[in-house]
């Protein structure tokens, strides 16, 4: 396996860490919806803070800069795999 690992593309390391990342922002942050305005109103527990819709402008701008760190932090992943790959460290 740890061979396997080293041994892929880099592009394809890249691709993995930014679909990782994808699916662990967008999976908390669909688990955090989902609590927050579905099942704990239900359990009459807690309340909105704020009321007022968020505009669509900030919707845009944080799903925008969501995005760019997704891509740093998946494409990030070729520096640890570089490591690997020149013999600088090894997986335990």
């Amino acid at each position: 396996m740890n061979q396997t690992l080293i041994d892929l593309p880099a592009a394809t390391v890249m691709l993995g860490g930014v679909l990782y990342f994808a699916l662990l922002y967008f999976g908390v942050g669909g688990i955090a919806v989902l609590l927050t305005r579905h099942v704990l109103p239900a359990l009459r527990y807690g309340r909105r803070i704020d009321p007022r819709r968020v505009p669509a402008a900030q919707r845009r701008r944080e799903l925008r800069l969501s995005l760019i760190s997704i891509v740093i932090f998946g494409v990030g992943l070729v520096v640890p795999w570089s490591v690997l790959r020149l013999g600088w460290a090894r997986v335990a």
